[in-house]
């Protein structure tokens, strides 16, 4: 039986079949090398403009080249069907390791790094993955991380036939809520956001939002929480969350603008918990002796010794040698005129307030002051209110600078809030809100990532990750901080 062909290529096997395509192992006889050989749907040369666009598309693709992004080499028709033409990849896909076992933080940070500097690549050009996966992202014999099937997604959704029947194209499990609600002007934060969701999968073993229907997961991207990854795996460090909250941005605008950066952001943590803590080493100090002067004996006859007087070898009585006491250390003269002013000046004020109190008479009241400066000597930082019949007290009425807003908003976040000193993941964190509650909102910061909050009960501000946490209003609004 002669061997199936796509043009010039044989068909040797299957490797993976897909609702977008068919993956097979072929054989290039002019090149003398197996390929990858994906095939596409039969039903998208129904649209009349398809073949154009999809020459164009694959030209495109074909000419994006990076040192981590699976070549295109060839594309085509044979008999009605469209298809692509790439390196084979031997080490699998990423979708096989997290069936067969979980992954080191290492392990992802370098996955991650290859495919945010290729997504890095691909934005930069105006083109958009669009369909970014586990399934997607393939490996070398030697374990190297590439990414696959740029544009293929693109060429999809622009198909007549495919979207009136599945109406939006890509993974739900991965797919950024912008994306799930159909709207058109995708741009690489879409990527940034499926990225975020894959990390999520990788560090717990599990999809960010499950549901029974492709739908439900769709919905759940567009309204549900971020979930929190510590609650998975308490074991990782704390910081790693809000990495996965600013990728998974409700709000395209408040995620990275670069996907590199999420790689960046873990490196920087395993870095911190890797990097041992510095304390000042504890050197004991030894007492030295005294230096002793040894006198030469001269021999003599020893005359009789008299009781209570020490005798020396040599038969003259001895006298005990002093030890050399420490020097005292002189404080220098000025600092007892500083001491001596300073109480004298204490005692002086002291005595001026006694014969204040007991000679009412000796000062002019305030008021023949004032009039004879002209000004009140003091400006009343309080008011007297007027009195009432009942009231057997006059009530004083702060004129002091106003507290904090006061209007609590009602907000909701997937796990507990951190308030921290500052707008940085690195701030000291002051305290912890529930999940669920209210908070005064203050204003915001420069780049809308972070609000600035008051602390109830406190008179003091605080900052939160603005990705934390959800109100009905929109935060944009709010003055700058």
């Amino acid at each position: 039986m002669p061997p199936i062909k796509f043009g010039r290529y044989e068909i040797v096997e299957e490797l993976r079949r897909g609702g977008m395509a068919t993956v097979y192992r072929a054989y290039d006889p002019h090149f003398e090398r197996d390929v990858a050989l994906k095939v596409l749907p039969r039903q998208l040369l129904h649209e009349a403009t398809f073949e154009e666009r999809f020459k164009r598309e694959a030209k495109v693709i074909a000419a994006l080249e990076h040192p981590t992004i699976v070549p295109v080499h060839d594309f085509g028709e044979e008999d009605g069907q469209p298809y692509l033409v790439m390196r084979l990849m031997n080490g699998g896909s990423l979708a096989d390791r997290l069936r067969s076992g979980s992954l080191t933080l290492d392990e992802i940070v370098d996955i991650l790094q290859r495919v945010g500097q290729a997504l890095d690549q691909a934005h930069a050009k105006g083109i958009v993955h669009r369909d970014l996966k586990p399934g997607n992202i393939l490996f070398d014999e030697q374990g190297n991380a590439y990414l696959s099937d740029f544009g293929i997604a693109k060429l999809l959704q622009t198909s007549t036939p495919l979207t009136e029947s599945s109406a939006i194209i890509g993974t739900p499990a991965y797919m950024s809520p912008e994306q799930g609600r159909g709207e058109r002007d995708i741009d690489g934060r879409s990527d940034v956001y499926s990225l975020g969701a894959i990390l999520f999968e990788m560090l717990s073993g599990r999809l960010p939002y499950e549901s029974e229907t492709p739908t439900g997961q769709i919905i759940k991207h567009i309204t549900d929480p971020i979930p929190n990854v510590l609650e998975v795996r308490p074991d990782l460090p704390p910081a790693i969350q809000p990495v996965i909250e600013r990728a998974m941005a409700k709000r395209r605008e408040l995620r990275y603008d670069k996907a590199s950066e999420i790689p960046a952001a873990l490196q920087a943590i395993l870095t911190a918990a890797a990097r041992p803590v510095e304390t000042p080493a504890i050197v004991p100090v030894q007492a030295q002796p005294a230096p002793v002067r040894v006198q030469p004996v001269q021999v003599s006859p020893a005359p009789a010794s008299q009781p209570g007087k020490p005798v020396s070898m040599a038969g003259r009585p001895t006298q005990p040698t002093p030890l050399p006491l420490p020097a005292r250390r002189r404080l220098p003269k000025w600092l007892f005129f500083v001491v001596g002013g300073g109480m004298a000046l204490i005692f002086l004020v002291i005595a001026v307030v006694i014969i204040g109190l007991a000679l009412p008479g000796l000062f002019p009241a305030s008021t023949a002051v004032e009039q004879a400066l002209g000004t009140p000597l003091v400006q009343p930082g309080y008011t007297l209110a007027p009195l009432a019949s009942e009231t057997p007290l006059p009530t004083l009425a702060a004129t002091a600078a106003p507290a904090l807003s006061s209007t609590p908003f009602a907000y909701t976040g997937s796990s507990p809030v951190a308030v921290r000193s500052s707008p940085s993941s690195e701030a000291l964190i002051l305290e912890w809100f529930p999940k669920e509650g209210k908070m005064t909102v203050l204003g915001r910061s420069e780049d809308s990532l972070w609000l600035q909050i008051a602390r109830a009960g406190r008179n003091q501000v605080g900052w939160v990750l603005a990705s934390a946490v959800s109100f009905e209003f929109d935060i944009s609004q709010l003055p700058v901080k």
